[in-house]
Protein backbone atom coordinates (compact mmCIF):
# COMPACT_ATOMS: atom_id res chain seq x y z
CA UNK A 1 0.00 0.00 0.00
CA UNK A 2 0.88 3.75 -0.50
CA UNK A 3 2.08 5.74 1.98
CA UNK A 4 0.60 9.17 2.57
CA UNK A 5 3.92 11.03 1.34
CA UNK A 6 4.10 8.99 -1.87
CA UNK A 7 1.07 9.94 -2.82
CA UNK A 8 1.67 13.52 -2.20
CA UNK A 9 5.16 13.14 -4.36
CA UNK A 10 2.60 11.69 -6.95
CA UNK A 11 0.86 14.98 -7.18
CA UNK A 12 4.04 16.83 -7.16
CA UNK A 13 5.51 14.92 -9.49
CA UNK A 14 2.56 14.70 -12.03
CA UNK A 15 1.85 18.69 -11.59
CA UNK A 16 4.98 19.43 -12.80
CA UNK A 17 4.33 16.82 -16.03
CA UNK A 18 0.86 18.46 -16.67
CA UNK A 19 2.51 22.31 -16.60
CA UNK A 20 1.20 23.12 -13.67
CA UNK A 21 2.68 24.75 -10.88
CA UNK A 22 2.03 24.22 -7.20
CA UNK A 23 1.82 27.27 -4.99
CA UNK A 24 0.89 26.21 -1.55
CA UNK A 25 0.54 23.81 0.33
CA UNK A 26 -0.50 22.75 3.76
CA UNK A 27 -0.70 19.01 5.80
CA UNK A 28 -2.14 18.58 9.23
CA UNK A 29 -2.73 15.74 11.30
CA UNK A 30 -5.95 15.66 14.08
CA UNK A 31 -4.60 14.85 17.37
CA UNK A 32 -7.20 13.16 18.77
CA UNK A 33 -8.09 10.35 15.58
CA UNK A 34 -4.87 10.93 14.28
CA UNK A 35 -6.21 11.47 10.59
CA UNK A 36 -4.17 13.33 8.44
CA UNK A 37 -5.19 15.78 5.81
CA UNK A 38 -3.20 17.44 2.52
CA UNK A 39 -4.38 20.13 0.55
CA UNK A 40 -2.58 22.32 -2.18
CA UNK A 41 -3.22 25.19 -5.01
CA UNK A 42 -1.95 24.89 -8.33
CA UNK A 43 -1.73 26.99 -11.62
CA UNK A 44 -0.73 26.50 -15.07
CA UNK A 45 2.89 27.36 -15.31
CA UNK A 46 1.55 29.61 -17.97
CA UNK A 47 -0.59 31.65 -16.09
CA UNK A 48 1.43 34.56 -14.80
CA UNK A 49 -0.07 36.65 -11.17
CA UNK A 50 -1.99 37.43 -10.20
CA UNK A 51 -3.80 34.11 -10.13
CA UNK A 52 -7.46 35.00 -9.91
CA UNK A 53 -8.20 31.59 -11.53
CA UNK A 54 -6.83 28.07 -9.78
CA UNK A 55 -7.26 24.51 -8.52
CA UNK A 56 -7.50 23.38 -4.70
CA UNK A 57 -7.06 19.89 -4.30
CA UNK A 58 -7.41 18.41 -0.80
CA UNK A 59 -7.72 14.95 0.50
CA UNK A 60 -8.40 12.76 3.83
CA UNK A 61 -6.07 10.12 4.89
CA UNK A 62 -7.26 7.74 8.15
CA UNK A 63 -4.78 7.29 10.86
CA UNK A 64 -5.47 3.02 9.92
CA UNK A 65 -3.93 3.93 6.13
CA UNK A 66 -0.80 5.75 8.14
CA UNK A 67 -0.35 2.27 10.20
CA UNK A 68 -1.21 -0.54 6.78
CA UNK A 69 1.14 1.82 5.13
CA UNK A 70 4.09 1.46 7.08
CA UNK A 71 3.11 -2.21 8.82
CA UNK A 72 1.15 -3.95 7.21
CA UNK A 73 -2.28 -4.74 7.80
CA UNK A 74 -3.73 -3.99 11.09
CA UNK A 75 -4.39 -7.25 12.35
CA UNK A 76 -0.32 -7.56 13.16
CA UNK A 77 -0.93 -5.31 16.26
CA UNK A 78 -2.92 -8.25 17.48
CA UNK A 79 -0.85 -11.52 16.59
CA UNK A 80 2.72 -12.59 15.19
CA UNK A 81 3.34 -11.84 11.34
CA UNK A 82 3.62 -16.11 11.38
CA UNK A 83 0.39 -16.46 13.11
CA UNK A 84 -2.69 -18.02 10.37
CA UNK A 85 -5.09 -15.11 9.53
CA UNK A 86 -8.03 -14.65 7.17
CA UNK A 87 -6.61 -11.31 6.14
CA UNK A 88 -3.82 -13.02 4.65
CA UNK A 89 -6.17 -14.03 1.71
CA UNK A 90 -7.88 -10.88 1.57
CA UNK A 91 -7.10 -8.51 -1.25
CA UNK A 92 -6.51 -4.82 -0.06
CA UNK A 93 -8.64 -2.39 -0.13
CA UNK A 94 -8.22 1.42 -0.04
CA UNK A 95 -8.91 4.66 -1.67
CA UNK A 96 -9.29 8.29 -0.97
CA UNK A 97 -11.54 10.58 -2.26
CA UNK A 98 -10.23 13.61 -3.66
CA UNK A 99 -11.85 16.93 -3.36
CA UNK A 100 -11.03 20.02 -6.49
CA UNK A 101 -12.27 23.27 -6.10
CA UNK A 102 -11.77 25.35 -9.30
CA UNK A 103 -11.35 28.79 -7.22
CA UNK A 104 -12.00 32.72 -9.20
CA UNK A 105 -11.56 35.87 -7.33
CA UNK A 106 -14.79 37.95 -7.70
CA UNK A 107 -14.64 41.88 -8.26
CA UNK A 108 -17.68 42.77 -9.50
CA UNK A 109 -20.17 41.23 -6.97
CA UNK A 110 -23.62 41.88 -8.84
CA UNK A 111 -22.06 39.03 -11.54
CA UNK A 112 -21.68 36.68 -9.44
CA UNK A 113 -24.82 34.49 -10.22
CA UNK A 114 -23.84 34.89 -13.98
CA UNK A 115 -20.43 34.33 -13.48
CA UNK A 116 -21.07 31.12 -11.95
CA UNK A 117 -23.60 29.62 -14.55
CA UNK A 118 -20.78 30.43 -16.76
CA UNK A 119 -18.22 28.90 -15.13
CA UNK A 120 -20.32 25.51 -15.24
CA UNK A 121 -20.52 25.83 -18.88
CA UNK A 122 -17.10 26.11 -19.90
CA UNK A 123 -16.12 23.02 -17.23
CA UNK A 124 -19.03 20.89 -18.92
CA UNK A 125 -17.94 21.52 -22.28
CA UNK A 126 -14.63 20.61 -21.57
CA UNK A 127 -15.66 17.44 -19.40
CA UNK A 128 -18.31 14.70 -18.95
CA UNK A 129 -19.45 14.53 -15.61
CA UNK A 130 -22.27 12.32 -14.59
CA UNK A 131 -23.19 15.11 -11.96
CA UNK A 132 -22.57 18.63 -12.88
CA UNK A 133 -20.00 20.30 -10.63
CA UNK A 134 -21.54 21.52 -7.36
CA UNK A 135 -21.03 26.34 -7.55
CA UNK A 136 -20.68 27.50 -4.24
CA UNK A 137 -20.20 31.30 -3.35
CA UNK A 138 -18.23 32.99 -0.54
CA UNK A 139 -19.07 36.04 0.76
CA UNK A 140 -17.84 38.60 2.62
CA UNK A 141 -19.53 41.42 5.21
CA UNK A 142 -17.67 44.64 5.53
CA UNK A 143 -20.06 45.65 8.24
CA UNK A 144 -21.24 48.94 6.46
CA UNK A 145 -23.13 47.66 3.59
CA UNK A 146 -24.67 44.72 1.72
CA UNK A 147 -22.53 41.20 2.11
CA UNK A 148 -19.86 41.28 -1.19
CA UNK A 149 -19.68 37.94 -2.77
CA UNK A 150 -15.79 37.32 -3.02
CA UNK A 151 -15.36 34.01 -4.32
CA UNK A 152 -16.69 31.51 -6.93
CA UNK A 153 -15.73 27.83 -6.86
CA UNK A 154 -16.74 25.13 -8.78
CA UNK A 155 -16.48 21.47 -6.77
CA UNK A 156 -15.85 17.87 -8.80
CA UNK A 157 -14.73 14.94 -6.62
CA UNK A 158 -12.13 11.34 -8.19
CA UNK A 159 -11.76 8.89 -6.33
CA UNK A 160 -8.17 7.76 -6.10
CA UNK A 161 -6.88 3.98 -5.33
CA UNK A 162 -3.52 3.60 -2.87
CA UNK A 163 -2.99 0.18 -2.76
CA UNK A 164 -1.13 -0.01 -5.37
CA UNK A 165 1.04 2.57 -7.77
CA UNK A 166 -1.33 5.97 -7.99
CA UNK A 167 -2.32 6.94 -11.16
CA UNK A 168 -3.07 10.61 -11.08
CA UNK A 169 -2.36 11.70 -14.80
CA UNK A 170 -6.15 11.38 -15.54
CA UNK A 171 -7.18 14.28 -12.95
CA UNK A 172 -4.15 16.44 -13.24
CA UNK A 173 -4.88 16.09 -17.34
CA UNK A 174 -8.79 16.88 -16.72
CA UNK A 175 -7.83 19.92 -13.70
CA UNK A 176 -5.34 21.29 -16.69
CA UNK A 177 -7.85 21.17 -19.25
CA UNK A 178 -10.89 23.21 -16.94
CA UNK A 179 -7.84 25.71 -15.60
CA UNK A 180 -6.87 26.44 -20.18
CA UNK A 181 -10.41 26.82 -20.68
CA UNK A 182 -11.24 28.92 -17.71
CA UNK A 183 -8.63 31.34 -18.86
CA UNK A 184 -9.02 31.38 -22.46
CA UNK A 185 -12.75 32.24 -21.82
CA UNK A 186 -11.56 35.46 -20.70
CA UNK A 187 -14.22 35.08 -17.42
CA UNK A 188 -11.76 37.12 -15.26
CA UNK A 189 -9.79 39.44 -17.46
CA UNK A 190 -6.74 40.55 -15.28
CA UNK A 191 -6.34 44.61 -14.89
CA UNK A 192 -3.47 46.57 -16.62
CA UNK A 193 -1.38 48.01 -14.12
CA UNK A 194 -2.53 45.54 -11.57
CA UNK A 195 -0.15 44.99 -8.10
CA UNK A 196 0.01 41.03 -8.02
CA UNK A 197 0.74 41.39 -4.35
CA UNK A 198 -2.06 43.12 -3.53
CA UNK A 199 -4.56 41.16 -5.48
CA UNK A 200 -6.38 38.46 -3.39
CA UNK A 201 -5.45 35.79 -5.87
CA UNK A 202 -1.78 36.44 -5.74
CA UNK A 203 0.46 33.70 -4.45
CA UNK A 204 3.64 32.48 -3.80
CA UNK A 205 5.35 29.30 -5.24
CA UNK A 206 5.48 26.67 -3.09
CA UNK A 207 9.75 25.30 -3.18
Amino acid sequence: MQTFEEVIDAFHRGAREHKLQVMDVQSWVDTIRLDRSYRMLIVPEADPPPHRIRTELSFSWPAKYTVESTHGPTCCMYHDPEDSCVHQELEPDAGISIEGRYLLDVRDADAATDLGTRVRQVIEQVVEYENAPQIHFAIADEGDGPLDVTEVSAISWWELDVVRAVEVAPLLREISKVLAALLESDLLPKDEGEDEEDSPGFLRPHL
